[in-house]
């Protein structure tokens, strides 16, 4: 049995060992894996994150690429870490090009990967596009919202970082994105080709649904994006209606402080300001529907989760792909007046919200499952 053990694991390690070497590049994930207090996950981290667990689980040697000002290497979970300390030095210019990007490409050399992946647009696709061309790696860069695929980014961002984008994204060895709408956008506005991976769910699906329901539900990093005004202008339309909020800053303390204090001094409202994703799961249970008043989403990690639970959408401007409109899975309201109706409409029609929940589960289960999402990527990985 012993030498059986010794065999299994010999022949294990041969494997790993065929297996391409991948590094993922988040700079922000080093304040979660130090378990930072004031780090909140933001949607495109959770992906990166619970994409480099599942490639490590699979056997692929993986290694996780963080912003730290200690530069070490070391093991976290079931994958490595390696910090980059890209800081020093106070004339911008001089700074970026003379000392943050030799320590990034130095730091992208020591991952010694095959193949490296980032999400979210940034001044980093270009320089990770830049070494894979000049190592002979590969590159897979992945969308994280349709401002990465229609200029959005680049119309916002100063003219290095965006010319360093564009460059990123238009010499990756693969484009991932979220949406057909995201697919469509990319050829229509760089003519570029793209692959469509939806975003993994970390939940499964055997979950507590019995939970009386008693509040419609807002989760997110409380910034411009996701438009906390109009959820404080639903909370004073609808007086007789609960609701909670989760809300963590996104960057501007005095912005979050500000809506923070609103919600606040709404007695129809609980604000909650941080809570843990193994927390969150007992708001959702409790919840007769999610609210998104976002302008804009890539594929909002919180609405997998509340599919999850059978708890609707009701969305004020973001339908990725006409996704509520084709699968059932909530309601798309489009004006703050319509969306306060749809909110007394799912308050008191029980056999509504559970048809509408239901179906949002049985699209979560039929599309963003571990194995049905990691199937399709590592396909890519081993073939690219």
């Amino acid at each position: 049995m012993e030498l059986f053990l010794i065999n299994g694991r010999y022949f294990e390690y041969l494997f790993s060992l065929m297996k391409k070497k991948v590094c993922l590049i988040s700079p922000s994930l080093g304040k979660f894996v130090k378990k930072e207090a004031d780090y909140k996950l933001g949607g495109a981290e959770l992906q990166i994150l619970l994409l480099t667990r599942k490639l490590a689980e699979l056997g692929y040697p993986t290694t996780l690429l963080v912003f730290d000002k200690q530069k070490t290497k070391y093991k976290f979970e079931n994958f490595e870490v390696l910090e980059c300390n890209p800081e020093g030095g106070i004339i911008p210019f001089f700074h970026f090009f003379y000392r943050y990007t030799p320590k990034f490409l130095l730091a992208l050399k020591e991952s010694d990967a095959d193949v490296y992946i980032q999400r979210g647009a940034s001044a980093l696709t270009g320089l990770i596009a830049l070494y894979c061309k000049l190592f002979n790696k590969k590159f897979i860069f992945m969308s994280a919202s349709l401002h990465n695929v229609n200029f959005g980014y680049t119309s916002k961002t100063n003219m290095r970082d965006g010319k360093l984008y564009e460059y990123g994204l238009r010499n990756a060895s693969k484009v991932l994105v979220q949406t057909n709408e995201q697919k469509n956008l990319l050829m229509e506005t760089h003519s570029l080709e793209s692959d469509l991976i939806k975003n993994i769910t970390m939940w499964g699906f055997d979950v507590k649904l019995d939970s009386p329901k008693e509040y419609f539900l807002w989760v997110g990093l409380i910034g411009p994006p996701k438009q906390p005004d109009v959820m404080v202008k639903l909370a004073k339309m609808l007086p007789s209606v609960k609701f909670l909020v989760i809300g963590a800053p996104r960057e501007n303390m005095e912005y979050f402080n500000k809506y923070k204090n609103e919600f606040l001094s709404l007695e129809n409202v609980i604000f909650k300001e941080s809570v843990s994703r193994e927390e969150i799961h007992k708001f959702y249970e409790k919840s007769i529907a999610l609210l998104n008043t976002s302008n804009r989403e890539g594929f909002s990690n919180t609405w997998i989760e509340g599919w999850i639970y059978h708890v609707p959408i009701i969305s004020l401007s973001v339908n990725p792909d006409s996704i509520f409109d084709k699968f059932g899975t909530g309601i798309h309201s489009k004006t703050i007046e319509q969306m306060a109706k749809d909110i007394r409409l799912l308050n008191v029609d029980i056999d509504l919200r559970n048809k509408l929940g239901r179906s949002g589960f049985d699209y979560v289960r039929e599309n963003h499952s571990e194995e049905k999402v990691m199937e399709k990527i590592t396909s890519i990985i081993d073939t690219i």
